[in-house]
């Protein structure tokens, strides 16, 4: 009986592997050769979020709940009121836009070269950022912006899947510099309440540096791990 729970137990560990190894999509050692045109596509389906929150690590009672309480609805308020501007300043639409041009220049780095579909592509480039916006999670921790990237590469003369990278990104808004005449505007961010007291004019070109930082960062990514991947590693 021992012997048949251990060799259960194998099985199920080989099947596991077996299915993680099929989770992660890279067939480029052998299409990487056939891949020279590219076009892209991408999707951004929602408007930014901002999430709030009060992170106390107690459990409230009495004024520390009523105060608790007051600070949480303030966030709330914050919040509704942040991503309200997001969406007028960098819809869906505007980030999908900025993210395309700063892929299609990047291009290159994989050695592909970015055509139009009319221009007979060999390979199709999708990329769906499904989330993206800024979260605060107290008014001690700094506001963190957070985009994930989701992108598959497909071979278009027999329409296969050949290799996938996605990347969930956050970093501190405050590493993001902005200039606006002759003054740094982010640099001291702090937290949810201080972004949405810029102006539109500093919040917008915050939030464009921001969509700008994020998807080069994302790019560095893909590249390097689509080098790797073309040579069978990882």
């Amino acid at each position: 009986m021992a012997s048949f729970d251990s060799f259960s137990r194998r099985s199920f560990q080989a099947a596991s592997l077996a299915l993680l190894a099929g989770c992660r999509l890279n067939k480029l050692p052998k299409y990487h050769s056939r891949l020279h045109k590219a076009f892209l596509v991408v999707d951004v389906p929602r408007d930014a979020t901002v999430e709030t929150g009060n992170a106390a690590s107690r459990e409230p009672s009495g004024i520390h709940a009523l105060v608790d309480a007051a600070v949480n609805i303030a966030q709330e308020v914050i919040s509704v009121r942040l991503e309200r501007r997001l969406h007028e300043l960098v819809p869906a639409g505007r980030v999908r836009e900025m993210v395309a041009t700063i892929m299609i220049e990047r291009m290159p780095d994989i050695g592909l070269e970015h055509v139009a579909i009319k221009d007979g592509p060999d390979t199709r480039m999708q990329l769906e950022v499904p989330s993206y916006g800024i979260t605060s999670s107290s008014d001690l921790d700094p506001a963190k912006y957070h985009f994930d990237f989701r992108s598959l590469l497909v071979y278009e003369p027999e329409g296969k899947k050949i290799w996938r990278f996605n990347r969930q990104l956050a970093a501190p808004i405050a590493d993001v510099h902005v200039a606006v005449g002759h003054s740094s505007v982010v640099g001291n961010i702090s937290n949810a309440a201080a972004l949405n007291d810029l102006t539109d004019m500093e919040l917008e070109r915050m939030l464009v540096q921001m969509v700008t930082d994020a998807t080069h960062l994302f790019m560095d990514q893909l590249a390097y791990d689509f080098n790797r991947a073309r040579m069978g590693h990882g």
